[in-house]
């Protein structure tokens, strides 16, 4: 039996440890093992990754690997327990909850500020492209993904919430979690976080439900669970930090979240960071 110390676990994992829950390994990489448990995909990830409200982190990523999909899983008060060989103590590990989730804000920092953050600190491919809708000072050219997503982008800063057009970004690009899933994840997050006018308020519920109803056909797993997490507010601690120090105002602070946030993936953090700019701008127009 290895025996495994969790650090930290989100505090969706904590709620669901209380009800119980049981499932089985949905898929494993290298410094993330994914678990389906009632319903709900939980992830256990190494410390180099980002926690959220849904992940266990432990420091031994070797065992990890060594998981293997179908495994059963119980997870319980204390602890997780996988198969006959890997069980998790959860006891001591500190409960994380990402601060934004405490409540609607109103984002003390401007579109162009972020824009110009994005402009250092933005991975090149995937959505960076895009920046150039928002500041003249982008420079890169469109990708066949950038480019289709522009026309799209442009009507949901027209007002288009309907979802027609938006849910198009469903699926759009390579990856795990494709640039166009990851560019919504941040679009509704900000959305869901933030105090919005009356008109918007009621548009971007229809939004949410149109993304997420679509996303079954158009979009991945995990990639869809991730988007549901995070219409929901419940971001990754970059995200988190980000959402945090718009709302501060602290231009400082914002410019590591940015540069945190974008190390993630080959353009994942990016074209997240692209959503949150989207939807930061779509609040500032005067059309609600």
């Amino acid at each position: 039996m290895t025996r495994l110390q969790a650090t930290s676990i989100g505090f969706k994992v904590k709620e669901a440890a209380t009800r119980g829950a049981s499932g089985s390994v949905h898929s494993v990489f290298s410094d993330v093992a994914n678990l389906a448990l009632g319903g709900e995909l939980y992830s256990i990830s190494s410390t180099r990754i980002p926690r959220t409200p849904y992940t266990i982190t432990v420091e031994d990523t070797e065992t990890l690997s060594k998981l293997r999909e179908g495994e059963e899983a119980q997870l319980r008060t204390g602890g997780l327990q996988i198969g006959r060989g890997t069980q998790i103590d959860t006891c001591s590990a500190a409960v994380w909850r990402p601060a934004a989730a405490s409540g609607e804000t109103q984002p003390r920092l401007s579109p162009e500020t972020l824009s110009a953050s994005l402009i250092v600190h933005g991975r090149s491919g995937g959505m960076k492209p895009l920046l150039s809708m928002f500041t003249d000072q982008a420079r890169e050219g469109d990708n066949s993904y950038s480019y289709k997503a522009r026309a799209i982008v442009s009507d949901i800063l027209a007002g288009g919430l309907g979802g027609g057009e938006a849910v198009k970004l469903l699926g759009l690009g390579p990856g795990l979690t494709p640039s166009g899933d990851d560019l919504l994840s941040g679009l509704l997050a900000t959305l869901e976080l933030s105090r919005t006018p009356r008109g918007l308020t009621q548009a971007k519920v229809g939004l949410k439900h149109r993304i997420l109803g679509e996303a079954v056909n158009r979009t991945n797993e995990i990639s869809r669970s991730l988007l549901s997490h995070y219409a929901l507010g419940m971001v990754d601690e970059n995200t988190d930090e980000l959402m945090t120090a718009l709302r501060t105002g602290s231009q400082r602070r914002l410019d590591h979240a940015v540069e945190e946030l974008c190390r993630v993936g080959h353009s994942s953090g990016t074209d997240l960071a692209i959503g949150v700019l989207t939807a930061l701008k779509l609040m500032e127009e005067r059309i609600w």
